[in-house]
């Protein structure tokens, strides 16, 4: 397992440990979140939960595959779209993002009808 790397100097090592903590949460539940996944493959929130916990690890990547599977298993949730939209721009994918918020609009606008 890789050991856990923070590039922002930090003036107080009380804030450094909060951080390793913070991390070691965030990767036990990412592990819980995939465990979650792995039994209910059908489900697109379990998905979406993990998708949530790889962003708040910087893996953006990862969080986009998450929710394609959300979009693949709901095509008609403009959610999912919308927290893609967030990750693209993350990653300064601003055309991919804006593609997502215009989805997301085009499914609101058609379930309004």
């Amino acid at each position: 397992k890789p050991a856990i790397f923070y590039n922002k100097p930090i003036k107080d090592p009380h804030t450094a440990l909060g951080w390793i903590y913070w991390i070691a949460f965030l990767e036990h539940a990412l592990a819980e979140a995939s465990r979650n996944t792995e039994a209910a493959p059908d489900s697109p929130d379990r998905y979406a939960d993990r998708a949530c916990v790889h962003a708040e690890l910087g893996q953006y990547e990862e969080a986009i595959a998450d929710l394609t599977t959300c979009i693949e298993l709901s095509p008609h949730d403009p959610a999912y779209f919308r927290r893609r939209a967030q990750f693209y721009l993350a990653l300064g994918r601003d055309a991919d993002a804006a593609a997502e918020e215009k989805a997301a609009a085009e499914i609101e606008t058609e379930s309004a009808q």
